[in-house]
């Protein structure tokens, strides 16, 4: 997979719309983990809110203006700014809730 620019980066946070980032890479076993889930609800939200798996070797400029030390890492963006953070494995009905908060707003 190609890394995403910083540029390409920035305007898929320039949105109305919540942006949940899984940071992830292909090594790590948890993140493969949650690789269907981030699917599930790229899916089931779509329209309402951009979720998204972005690969922090492919993208090291982004993953380290985001201080991604370990992954996963999920970021949710409101307005292009982080708004919240979870490191490690997360529930799918937790990043649900993330996700549908940020919607009601």
């Amino acid at each position: 997979a190609q890394g995403l620019s910083l540029k390409d980066f920035n305007n898929l946070l320039d949105t109305d719309l919540p942006v949940l980032i899984d940071f992830h890479t292909k090594w790590c076993a948890p993140c493969r983990k949650m690789a269907p889930v981030i699917d599930k609800l790229q899916k089931e939200f779509d329209g309402r809110a951009t979720v998204l798996r972005v690969d922090a070797d492919n993208s090291k400029n982004i993953a380290e203006l985001y201080h991604i030390k370990g992954v996963p890492v999920f970021i949710l963006f409101e307005n292009g700014n982080e708004v919240w953070r979870n490191t490690g494995i997360i529930k799918e009905e937790a990043l649900r809730t993330v996700i549908n908060d940020a919607i009601k707003k």
